[in-house]
């Protein structure tokens, strides 16, 4: 399914308006619909990626707020596993060795959707959603590129 089939279906009856803003707005890095779309469900406190697999290349991540706070989702590239990341305070530590951040989908608000591209090579990531605590309360997921 290709990404102009798949946001509609994921946004409702303003898919064609949201998908024309995602691909207009950026959040840090280049944006659009082009290549492999994970849909990343956000929730209290789950993080849900669909597929967790992705070949190397653009991934567009297409993430769904249906929780009732505001979320967001961070990519991860580390070797670590997604319940090993090293936190300070409240927060995983974006900085620390072994960890790279290659995006960030930034206060994504109750009911809506956002989205950003990201070229990956192959190796393995972790999203999680970094507002303090959420991290803690299980918002984070592995995604694998072979």
């Amino acid at each position: 399914m290709t990404p102009t089939q798949w946001m509609p279906r994921l946004l409702g009856g303003a898919g064609v308006t949201a998908l024309g803003l995602l691909a207009a707005c950026g959040s840090g890095g280049p944006t659009g619909t082009d290549g492999t779309v994970v849909g990343v469900t956000l929730s209290e406190f789950v993080l849900t990626p669909s597929p967790t697999s992705v070949p190397p290349g653009a991934v567009f991540f297409a993430a769904r707020n249906v929780g009732q706070g505001i979320h967001e989702v961070v990519v991860l590239q580390t070797d670590r596993v997604p319940d090993a990341l090293p936190v300070t305070g409240s927060q995983v530590d974006e900085t620390a060795s072994g960890i790279q951040r290659l995006g960030r989908i930034e206060n994504i608000q109750p009911g809506a959707s956002a989205g950003q591209r990201i070229d990956l090579g192959p190796g393995r990531y972790v999203l999680i959603c970094n507002i303090a605590g959420h991290y803690q309360q299980g918002m984070r997921a592995a995604l694998r590129v072979p």
